[in-house]
């Protein structure tokens, strides 16, 4: 009697850490996506900064080898303050549904 209550005691810890392990597993996917977004978005972006607004004809797109499971897409909007600076929206996201977001502000140039 006791071993057989010692045993299932035993296997309901087991499955509980399995549960709890196979959710550590997720999240760390999770994370790698996120980070691997991240720093394909600050590239991107940096390209985008680096070439005036007038310029640039892709809104989206997708990244070359080896990160052809990420997308990204760009958003413009001028301000209405200040005509010479525009608001950038950056996202990149991952097939799984993953995004990481940046925005940042470029100078126009005559872009309108």
């Amino acid at each position: 009697m006791e071993a057989t209550l010692a045993l299932t005691l035993l296997t309901v810890g087991m499955l509980c850490l399995t549960g709890a392990f196979s959710q550590i597993l997720k999240s760390n996917a999770t994370v790698r996506q996120k980070q691997i977004a991240a720093f394909l978005a600050s590239s991107k972006l940096a390209e985008l900064c680096s070439s005036p607004l007038s310029e640039i004809s892709q809104i989206k797109g997708v990244f070359d080898e080896p990160f052809v499971l990420y997308s990204w897409q760009v958003r413009f909007e001028y301000r209405s303050d200040n005509e010479e600076i525009a608001d950038v929206w950056l996202e990149v996201i991952h097939k799984s549904g993953t995004s990481v977001k940046f925005w940042t502000q470029m100078m126009v140039d005559n872009a309108r």
